[in-house]
C-alpha cells in the first residue's frame, strides 16, 4: 500500500514537472514533495527498514544470545571438558582457540555462502536451454 501510495505521488510530481509554466511547476513540486511525497517516501522506508530487521536481523541476535548464553567457557568445560569449540594449529606459536561466538558467526557466514551458490547454480540452470531434437 505504501509503494502504491509513493507511486501515486511521484507520478503526480512528475507529471506536475511537465507544467509549461516552470514557476508554477516549481511551487508544485515543492507542495507535492512538503506534503507527501517525502512523508509517504520516509513511511516506505522505514516498513522496508523494520521488516529487514525483523525478518533478518533479529532472529540471528536472538540465536547469537543463545549461543552465548548456553555455550559459555564454564558450560563448555563442564560438557565437553574444554573451554573452546575447536583449536587451530598454527605452525609458529600457540593454537588459535574458537570460541561458541565466533563459530557460529563462521557458520552464518558458511551458510548464508552455500545458499548464495545454491541461488547462482539454480539460475545457471534455469536459463541453460535443453538442446532440441535436431540438434547434434
Amino acid at each position: 500500500m505504501l509503494k502504491e501510495q509513493f507511486q501515486y505521488w511521484y507520478n503526480l510530481r512528475q507529471e506536475a514537472n511537465r507544467c509549461d509554466d516552470p514557476e508554477k511547476a516549481n511551487r508544485l513540486k515543492r507542495n507535492i514533495d512538503q506534503a507527501e511525497l517525502n512523508r509517504v517516501y520516509y513511511d516506505y522506508f522505514f516498513e522496508g527498514f523494520m521488516k529487514s530487521l525483523l525478518t533478518r536481523y533479529l532472529p540471528l541476535f536472538l540465536m547469537l544470545a543463545y549461543v552465548n548464553e548456553a555455550f559459555k567457557p564454564s558450560q563448555l568445560l563442564e560438557r565437553f571438558g574444554r573451554t573452546y569449540v575447536i583449536k587451530v594449529p598454527v605452525h609458529a606459536g600457540e593454537p588459535i582457540l574458537m570460541g561458541s561466538v565466533f563459530w557460529f558467526f563462521l557458520c552464518v557466514l558458511f551458510s548464508y555462502g552455500l545458499c548464495s551458490l545454491g541461488k547462482s547454480i539454480g539460475k545457471k540452470a534455469r536459463t541453460r536451454r535443453p538442446p532440441s531434437q535436431g540438434d547434434p
